[in-house]
């Protein structure tokens, strides 16, 4: 019989503790569906491997569909509402600005396809705060405002657009870094010569991903 292990305690404590006192159903669900169905452990059959794996890649499309591509959770949104008022540039359907406005925080969030007005492939119609309409361009608007890029799409100037733009010192980036899936080459050479991380939160995380939360200062 195939060995199966549990959730790790590790991310449990990330996906549900953190979670604790904002209203957070995308943490909930996700905390749900890894603890009913674990990852099987090293001396399962690779077919065992391969049929769990295609179930949480299942899970993980209908989710940040309807959610975010990233799972936040208390301790990343906290400290982000703590920064100072945000501008977020590709904000989708807006889970996170409508949670860091729950902690107290101050969110402007812009897409280029804000899904209540124009078709958007990444998420559905619902949104969960007001998103306007705009892209990269915005981000010059706010000097005074923190910029936040959540997952900026792989291999494309969204994100390394956005930071250009941007005249502010302080960035919170949710994504992967530079050898993952979000993001461009040119935002993270940027990110290398004028910033300095500050601050790092984990995030509770999809199978074979490895996103988290990064804070960034300008360096003057």
């Amino acid at each position: 019989m195939a060995r199966t292990t549990t959730l790790p305690e590790a991310t449990q404590k990330v996906a549900h503790k953190k979670s604790r006192g904002l209203s957070n159903p995308y943490a909930e669900e996700f905390l749900e569906i890894v603890s009913r169905d674990p990852e099987p452990g090293s001396r399962a059959w690779y077919k065992t491997k391969s049929a769990w794996r295609a179930r949480m890649y299942e899970h993980r499309d209908r989710l940040v569909f309807h959610y975010s591509w990233a799972i936040p959770n208390t301790r990343a949104i906290t400290r982000i509402a703590r920064l100072g008022p945000v501008v977020e540039i590709g904000a989708g359907a807006g889970y996170w600005a409508r949670l860091i406005t729950e902690a107290g925080g101050d969110v402007i969030a812009y897409d280029t396809y804000p899904p209540d007005q124009r078709k958007n492939y990444y998420c559905g119609k619902l949104t969960y705060h007001p998103v306007l309409l705009g892209g990269p361009e915005k981000a010059g608007a706010y000097p005074d405002r923190v910029l936040m890029l959540c997952w900026p799409p792989y291999q494309n100037n969204m994100a390394s657009a956005s930071l250009k733009n941007y005249t502010g010192d302080t960035l919170v980036y949710i994504g992967e870094l530079e050898s993952g899936c979000t993001a461009d080459r040119k935002f993270f050479d940027e990110i290398e010569r004028s910033w300095r991380r500050v601050g790092r939160c984990g995030l509770p995380q999809w199978p074979r991903m490895g996103d988290a939360m990064f804070i960034y200062q300008r360096i003057r």
